[in-house]
C-alpha cells in the first residue's frame, strides 16, 4: 500500500493554487464590471435628474452632462436646448402657473 498523499499531494496543492488565482481574477472582473457599469449609469442618472428639474420648471441650473457616449451627449444637448426654450417661454407665462398646470394634468392631451 502506497500513501494517498504520495499520489494526490501535488494535485491538491495545484488545486488550491488554481482556486486562489481564480478567486483573484473573479474579484478583479467584478470590480472592473462595477467601474464600467458606473461609467454608463452615472450620465444616465444625470439626464434623469436634469429632466426632473425641467419637469418642475426649475430652469436656473445649466445642464452639463459629460459623457463619451454619443447618445448621452445628444440627450444632454437636447435637454440644454429644451431648457433654453422653456426659459424664454417663462418670460411670457409665469412659472407658478406652469407648475400648477403640470401638477393638475390640465396641459395633457
Amino acid at each position: 500500500m502506497v500513501p494517498e498523499e504520495d499520489f494526490l499531494g501535488g494535485a491538491r496543492q495545484e488545486t488550491i493554487i488554481m482556486l486562489i488565482i481564480s478567486g483573484g481574477v473573479l474579484a478583479f472582473a467584478v470590480l472592473l464590471a462595477f467601474v464600467i457599469s458606473r461609467s454608463f449609469t452615472s450620465p444616465v442618472r444625470r439626464v434623469a435628474e436634469a429632466t426632473e428639474k425641467i419637469r418642475s420648471f426649475n430652469l436656473e441650473e445649466k445642464v452639463h452632462i459629460p459623457s463619451r457616449m454619443k447618445e448621452i451627449q445628444l440627450m444632454g444637448d437636447a435637454i440644454s436646448s429644451m431648457q433654453k426654450g422653456l426659459y424664454a417661454f417663462r418670460r411670457y407665462v409665469p412659472a407658478e402657473l406652469v407648475r400648477q398646470l403640470i401638477s393638475t394634468g390640465e396641459g395633457d392631451q
